[in-house]
């Protein structure tokens, strides 16, 4: 019995401790006159709601209450300051996003912090949130349960659920009611689950590396969106359904809006003291002073335009300056870690290479289109088949194969036929021996798939190149 009442005296005291903050903080509120910036500090959720269109009043609100753990701050908690990047996103959002960046660039804790933020404020709010694989849904929840454990308590809402696959805000006393974040990716076999859902909110991440359908998955989840706000974001990943989808948005097509980031936008990658003499970079203090290549003479004027442009440098100077070098230092380090290859798709330098460098190569129609005629192999060149099977019915489309020239970039042989699978296997096969042992790639659909089967059947599975 003591214990029991022990713990009745506790709560009591918490209680009593709570209800006098709340007071003080009331008082203080009536005290501090409303245009005082001062005021934002202490007000309701009411008070936000009624300012949210105002995303300058967004930012305040993202950089006064919600908190981060940094990875470039030895994981320490601290208050969540967007970066220029993040800035670019918050500004220039549209509701139906999509972003092509580099690794490291910290845009999803941007999408997230939005989001939460707005279900917090208004009820009836439907986030879902759909990473590439479970182990990234550990990761997304850490972050939503820092921004709201350490929400200030007039604005922590009371909730139903919290766990990683359901956060349910309902707290009719702060005015927010039936709010829901979910996250949780989607396994292969269950692409069309999420249909019936209705979703106010949706951040999609990763889609090239989605191990399930991701077309298929896409198209259910903005059945389930029906008007609603949706941003798709991914490093580069080939030429599918996210890459479709950034193209419209930069061609102005079914209301996408594309936001592209080089990897300089983050202010991390960067290596403290390095120096340029003259035009010859010095990557650390008493180094020897080495020549620029073309490329990174040219990412250095690049980089050069996008500090002064984001006020960084405010003097107009010489690109080769101190800070540029801190950057290309950087960029050499990091190549000589990863390889070039793998660093223009992991850290692109524009929206085209990054593309055609990741290793998953998929041949959309527009691709395949005759941009000079018929050439026979020459000796030393190395050739890439591509094909697009068809039925190999009368009455369908046809296949297309090409062969192109990895030097040039130019197709030197086109076919349009209409063949079985196991026919069209034996074409490309056949093209790839006559071009000099070509890599062959198909495209991904289910008749591509038999095309695949029937290509590894018949012995060239070293030679295949499919996603």
């Amino acid at each position: 019995m003591a214990k029991v009442a022990r713990r009745k005296t506790d709560e009591s005291l918490i209680a009593r401790f709570n209800s006098a903050t709340e007071q003080a903080r009331l008082e203080t509120l009536r005290k501090v006159n409303r245009t005082d910036p001062t005021y934002e500090d202490f007000a309701p959720l009411s008070y936000w709601r009624s300012a949210w269109a105002d995303r300058k009043a967004q930012q305040r609100f993202i950089e006064k209450f919600l908190w981060i753990r940094d990875a470039f701050d030895s994981n320490n908690l601290v208050p969540f300051v967007l970066t220029d990047l993040q800035k670019a996103l918050h500004f220039n959002r549209t509701g139906k996003d999509v972003v092509l960046k580099g690794r490291g660039a910290q845009s999803t804790r941007y999408w997230l912090a939005i989001k939460f933020s707005e279900a917090i404020i208004f009820s009836g709010r439907k986030l879902r949130i759909v990473p590439q694989e479970p182990d990234l849904e550990d990761e997304l929840f850490d972050d939503l349960k820092v921004f709201y454990e350490n929400l200030p308590d007039h604005l922590r809402c009371a909730t139903k659920y919290y766990s990683k696959e359901l956060i349910h805000f309902h707290d009719p006393e702060k005015g927010t009611v039936d709010s829901t974040i979910t996250t949780l990716s989607i396994p292969p076999g269950y692409e069309a689950k999420g249909r019936g859902m209705t979703i106010t909110d949706l951040i999609v991440t990763e889609l090239p590396f989605w191990k399930c359908n991701a077309a298929k998955a896409m198209r259910s989840l903005l059945q389930s969106l029906r008007g609603g706000r949706i941003v798709s974001e991914s490093t580069p990943g080939g030429l599918e359904f996210h890459h479709s989808i950034y193209m419209q948005g930069k061609r102005g097509e079914a209301g996408w809006k594309s936001h592209f980031f080089h990897w300089w936008w983050n202010r991390n990658y960067r290596i403290p003291g390095a120096y340029f003499i003259g035009e010859e970079l010095v990557v650390e203090a008493g180094g020897e002073p080495t020549e620029l290549s073309d490329r990174e003479r040219k990412i250095a004027k690049v980089i050069y335009r996008h500090l002064r442009a984001k006020k960084i440098l405010k003097k107009p100077g010489v690109w080769h300056c101190d800070q540029v070098a801190e950057y290309i230092a950087w960029r050499r380090f990091k190549i000589a870690e990863i390889g070039e290859e793998a660093f223009i798709v992991d850290y692109p330098e524009n929206d085209k290479d990054c593309f055609e460098q990741s290793g998953r190569p998929l041949i959309a129609a527009q691709y395949l289109k005759v941009s000079c005629r018929t050439a026979e192999p020459k000796e030393g060149r190395q050739y890439l088949v591509a094909g697009d099977p068809s039925g190999g019915l009368d009455a369908g489309n046809p296949g297309a194969i090409q062969v192109v020239d990895i030097t040039t970039g130019r197709q030197v042989f086109e076919l349009l036929a209409k063949e079985k699978p196991e026919v069209f296997a034996l074409k490309l096969c056949e093209l790839s021996d006559s071009y000099n042992g070509a890599m062959i790639i198909v495209e991904r659909n289910g008749l591509g798939l038999a095309v695949v089967g029937a290509v590894i059947r018949n012995g060239y599975e070293d030679r295949l190149s499919s996603n």
